[in-house]
Parts: C-alpha cells; sequence; structure tokens
C-alpha cells in the first residue's frame, strides 16, 4: 500500500523480524522468521498460558490502546490441535477492528501480530 514501509530486523538474541510500518510510524504488521520446534516439548505449551502471554503483550507494548477485549470465539479452533505450533488470539479494539497476536509454541513467545483492519486499508 502506499506510504508503508517493510522493514527485516534482527534482534539483539539473533531472531529475524519483519515488519510493515505506516507513514506515522505504526507498526502494522510484525513477523518472527519461523523457527522450527527443537522438540516435541511445544505440544504442551497450555492455551491459557498462551492467552496469558498474548494478553501481556497487547497491554505491555500498547499496540491497540487500552480498551480491547479478546474474542472468546475466534482462534480456539486450534485450541486442542496438539500438532499445531501455534494458538491464535483475536483481539477487538477501536468499534470492532481487529488485532491477531500469534504466540509460537515452541519459543512461549509471540510470534505475529497483526492489525487486521489497518493493514487491510479499512482503517
Amino acid at each position: 500500500m502506499q506510504g508503508e514501509r517493510n522493514y527485516l530486523v534482527r534482534s539483539s538474541s539473533g531472531f529475524k523480524y519483519t515488519g510493515l510500518v505506516n507513514d506515522s510510524g505504526r507498526v502494522l504488521h510484525l513477523q518472527l522468521a519461523y523457527v522450527e520446534p527443537k522438540d516435541e516439548s511445544y505440544k504442551d505449551y497450555s492455551y491459557n498460558d498462551a492467552k496469558a502471554l498474548a494478553t501481556n503483550f497487547v497491554k505491555t507494548k500498547n499496540i491497540i490502546g487500552e480498551d480491547y477485549t479478546l474474542s472468546t470465539d475466534r482462534g480456539t479452533e486450534l485450541k486442542e490441535d496438539k500438532e499445531n505450533t501455534a494458538y491464535y488470539f483475536y483481539f477487538e479494539y477501536d468499534d470492532n477492528k481487529e488485532c491477531l497476536v500469534v504466540v509460537n509454541k515452541g519459543l512461549e513467545k509471540v510470534e505475529q501480530f497483526i492489525l487486521l483492519d489497518e493493514i487491510n486499508g479499512l482503517g
């Protein structure tokens, strides 16, 4: 889209991220390059721990402000899928806009967030 810039960032811990930033400097999408799970232990990472991590990420990074709710009916279809390497959480903010936060089960960290309405040109 016009006015948006892509970045490739390498963190001090060696992880690679790609990001999409708009003209005002707001990060619309940040994604960690895929990291293969080291072993099968990712299957034991609990949904509730991932939910707490995603919620804390949204709160501490202030990516969607302070007024948001976690959608309890979206993203839960993979909750019981032990083979999937991530959990997906949808947060609603600013009059029904959505933010997707993806938690990597193997790394036990946020792998990606997307401001869905803003990246799709709706916001």
